[in-house]
């Protein structure tokens, strides 16, 4: 696989900018050159320690397009994906990937939907956002309306959404005209009245995309980054102050800039040899920071990392391997790529999952078959 093929494998979003100080630096992580090792396109596939394979199963009612989003909740998975009518739907699946049910349903009704934007699981709750209607709606897990709440006209142009605790969430957005526009605001879950605002400074005609993943769990707590910035915050959940825990010093310091244009910026950073971060993903005391151009893995526990570049020739691996840009979440067990089945397939066909002597760490969990249906593949990484 080249480089155009591994980066087809997602999309590489733009970050915009704003201004907020981090309220302290104890702990710092600093991911530094003299702590990461280069690794070659044939060492990709030995970070692995196991695999499991989670085809989605396809019936009547669950005929898959493209993956959106996936969360995992207490060993189930909810999907959201195109249906077989090319809209936005969720989708609950059991651990090994049996169809359970789905979220809600479409319509114009009160406890229907027109078109999701996206969605969040928190205590047996299902939060939905209806672009059409720019409203919330909340299901429990078994599909059933619980409530709805009126949104602002920002709802649609929601990017993520993630739970604070039990009774509070932290929005992102990727829309921002000006600087009165939010970047994050951290909403209450049972008024949807907004507690607090993380504003922008920089200014673009329109909207533009924001990360790949610019949110994210380490434990209970949630972690964000900011634009043009390649740092990792905590968000304190009292105050709601951001304190940094992770600065990626390897990848070079970003300049000031003395203009608030975005189109201006991003011109400037595109002259510069500054790789940025477009997401994170944190499993247990690993955490994986992905760039366009190459991907950290780092260990917490040995402060030391891995780079893997991006554009690995995959001729050069003998089976199955690790694809850092495929990663779309994570939790303390793993990190999970999704992959349509055609793909998978011939990838497995190609180069097989473990070699003979491994496959006791190998876990399929049910046969792929002829199944259309995307893949969920749940990476367990070695530790250094």
């Amino acid at each position: 696989m080249n480089r155009k093929t591994l980066l087809a494998l997602t999309t590489m979003f733009v970050f915009v900018a704003c201004n907020f100080k981090p309220d302290s630096e104890q702990s710092l992580i600093v991911v530094s050159e003299k702590d990461v090792t280069s690794v070659k396109d044939t060492i990709i596939q030995d970070i692995i320690d196991s695999i499991s394979i989670i085809p989605l199963e396809e019936t009547p009612e669950c005929l898959l397009g493209n993956i959106g989003k996936i969360q995992k909740v207490n060993d189930e998975f909810f999907v959201m994906a195109e249906g077989s009518n090319r809209l936005p739907m969720i989708y609950r699946f059991s651990h090994d990937g049996r169809f359970l049910n789905r979220i809600g349903r479409l319509g114009n009704a009160r406890d229907e939907y027109v078109r999701i934007g996206n969605f969040f699981v928190l205590n047996e709750k299902v939060y939905v956002t209806d672009l059409n209607k720019n409203k919330f709606l909340i299901y429990n897990v078994k599909g059933e309306f619980i409530d709805s709440h009126d949104g602002n006209e920002n709802v649609k142009f929601l990017h993520d959404m993630l739970a604070l605790d039990n009774d509070r969430a932290v929005f992102s957005y990727n829309i921002n005209f000006s600087e009165n526009n939010a970047l994050y605001e951290v909403v209450d879950l049972k008024s949807f009245e907004v507690l607090n605002t993380i504003p922008t400074t920089y200014k673009a005609e329109g909207s533009f995309p924001y990360s790949l993943k610019e949110m994210g769990h380490d434990g209970d707590h949630v972690l964000l980054s900011l634009p043009f910035d390649n740092n990792v915050y905590k968000m304190n959940k009292d105050n709601f102050t951001i304190e940094k825990v992770l600065s990626l010093g390897l990848w070079g310091d970003i300049p000031s800039f003395d203009s608030d244009d975005f189109e201006e910026i991003q011109e400037a950073m595109e002259e510069t040899d500054i790789n940025l971060l477009c997401g994170f993903f944190v499993s247990g005391h690993k955490i994986l920071l992905n760039s366009i151009q190459g991907s950290v893995l780092w260990y917490r526990d040995s402060g030391k990392g891995l780079y893997l570049e991006n554009g690995m020739d995959l001729s050069k691996t003998k089976r199955f391997p690790f694809l850092p840009l495929s990663v779309c979440y994570s939790d303390a067990e793993g990190f999970y790529s999704v992959f349509s089945a055609e793909i998978f397939r011939s990838m497995i066909q190609e180069k097989g999952l473990m070699n003979q002597e491994e496959t006791h760490s190998q876990k399929v969990t049910r046969p792929i078959g002829e199944n259309k249906n995307p893949v969920i593949v749940k990476y367990i990484l070695k530790s250094l």
